[in-house]
């Protein structure tokens, strides 16, 4: 089941565009992302290896984002700031967090929940799709929820960067 709603945008394009990211691709996961994601088909994969991205912070100081705990019903949470560059895709997938649950020793990804903020607002070009419904038009501090292996899609084909935080945790 998906969820939104907004929080206040206590942060700055400033801020944003000051930090420091580390560039992430699929190449960079093990079996080319196959022990990450679930694809519908992971053949098709190889010919998105070259522009499958992102770039990531994740030395996130949340009081850069929000004075109280938006999501006090999520334990364990981990968080990190999505940079996607222009030309930057996350094809149709489903998140597997193996590594999250192997720190947090879970064993049902589907009490995983995920939460992604948008903290700019939406410029034509930025797509985000989850579990068969479409985003855009959103303004910065809107944000979408889902659980476990929901299947979701980003992509930057618009001319500004696009930026997001990742909030991964435990439904309490």
């Amino acid at each position: 089941m998906i969820t939104q709603g907004h929080i206040e945008a206590t942060w700055s394009q400033h801020a944003l565009e000051s930090m420091t990211f580390r560039h992430r691709s699929i190449k960079d996961f093990d079996n080319g992302g196959a022990d990450a994601y679930i694809w519908d088909n992971i053949d098709s994969t190889r010919i998105y290896w070259d522009l499958i991205g992102m770039d990531v912070n994740d030395s996130v100081d949340e009081k850069l984002f929000w004075n109280s705990n938006p999501w006090p019903h999520l334990a364990n949470k981990f968080t990190v700031i999505h940079r996607m560059q222009p030309g930057m895709i996350q094809p149709l997938h489903g998140d597997l967090y193996a590594r999250y649950s192997s720190n947090n020793n879970v064993t049902d990804i589907e009490s995983i929940q995920r939460v992604l903020i948008f903290l700019t607002d939406w410029q034509m070009g930025h797509i985000f799709h989850c579990d068969q419904q479409s985003f855009d038009g959103w303004q910065a501090g809107d944000w979408v929820s889902w659980s476990g292996t929901t299947k979701h899609i980003a992509a930057n084909f618009g001319s500004a960067n696009r930026y997001t935080i990742q909030i991964t945790g435990i439904r309490q």
